[in-house]
């Protein structure tokens, strides 16, 4: 039982791994460089690695639909905390194992709603709110899942 359980855990340690990976390469590889975290890979040298990346992607933008690029990422960001604080909490069922899942989902989605009624700066995208929330709906679904001794 403890071996099954170590497993189910390390598999949703691995999705959150991925998600938050596949969310900076995206980021990395197709979103403009004047963003903040293309200083910070120039900070730690690397720009020179995503340089040539982006090279050698060159013009495949145009076969990625906007949300992938727009969108997902940061809602894929969003599901890795979720799979983390799983991680974290692993099978415990208590009310701070749920706050804290869901203090991101509902944090990014008041935000989204907050920037469309212009309470705080930002800009509204509806696609976000849509991506956004499939991305939870799915996360939650394997964390479930993962509960009932099946994940992937």
């Amino acid at each position: 039982m403890i071996k099954k359980t170590r497993d189910k855990q390390t598999e949703i340690l691995l999705l959150a791994i991925i998600c938050l990976l596949t969310g900076l390469a995206l980021y990395l590889l197709y979103r403009p460089k004047t963003l903040v975290l293309f200083r910070w890979v120039e900070a730690v040298g690397l720009i020179f690695i995503v340089d040539i990346l982006r090279d050698l992607l060159n013009g495949t933008i145009y076969y990625i639909p906007g949300w992938i690029i727009y969108s997902l990422p940061f809602a894929l960001w969003v599901v890795a905390y979720m799979f983390f604080i799983e991680y974290i909490w692993g099978q415990s069922r208590s009310s701070a194992k749920r706050f804290w899942i869901w203090l991101a989902p509902f944090a990014a989605i008041s935000f989204e709603i907050a920037q469309g009624l212009r309470l705080i700066p930002g800009h509204f995208d509806l696609m976000d709110v849509v991506v956004l929330i499939i991305a939870v709906i799915v996360a939650q679904l394997l964390i479930a899942r993962s509960h009932s001794g099946k994940i992937i």
